[in-house]
């Protein structure tokens, strides 16, 4: 079974980290240093939705976009993330409310008559805190390697190796910029970003 994989090169999200005030989320939310998931900062949304309108390009249409965010959230059905194509909308799980820092994940096949890709931060009743976003879609491998008998794929910002039956990813880690390359050298796997 072939898995093809491939990041949205061309539309990166701004403020990924949440490391920097007012820059690429919308208003319905603010930076803050209550949480982080990494870094000093997440984005603090309460009962409101930030939004990021990537940069649109024509060869995102029928394509499998998967974002990824972590969440913290002490209240329950409060937290989660969604994509926007301009005609449909899909939505990730809730956060649980547990107080602490869950990854949600949401994969949509981007319609053949879409406009836009939009990534939303969706806080529904009380306080979400959102960081450490990434954005990629089912493609082409940029890069992949065999190291100690488990075959890595970058994809994007994120690393994957194969499952056990081979139909299928597990993420291993991911970064805040894209990778360009994975190597082993000797008993080492280097990634270059």
């Amino acid at each position: 079974t072939a898995i093809a994989t491939n990041a949205y090169v061309g539309a990166p999200i701004t403020n990924y980290n949440m490391e920097t005030a007012l820059s690429g989320w919308s208003v319905g939310g603010a930076r803050s240093s209550v949480q982080a998931h990494g870094g000093t900062y997440s984005w603090l949304a309460t009962a409101n939705n930030s939004t990021q309108t990537l940069t649109w390009s024509n060869d995102y249409r029928n394509k499998i976009c998967i974002f990824k965010c972590w969440v913290w959230s002490a209240s329950a059905n409060c937290g989660r993330i969604y994509i926007n194509d301009g005609v449909t909308i899909t939505y990730s799980s809730y956060h649980t409310g547990n107080s602490t820092w869950q990854q949600l994940s949401v994969e949509k096949t981007i319609g053949a008559t879409a406009t836009l890709l939009q990534l939303v931060l969706a806080a529904a009743t009380n306080s979400a805190y959102f960081d450490d976003a990434n954005i990629t879609s089912l493609s082409y491998p940029i890069a992949s390697a065999d190291f100690n008998d488990l075959h890595y794929i970058a994809i994007g910002t994120s690393l994957y190796k194969l499952n056990g039956t081979g139909d299928g990813l597990t993420l291993v880690v991911s970064f805040g910029a894209n990778i360009t390359d994975i190597e082993v050298f000797g008993s080492n796997l280097f990634i270059a970003l």
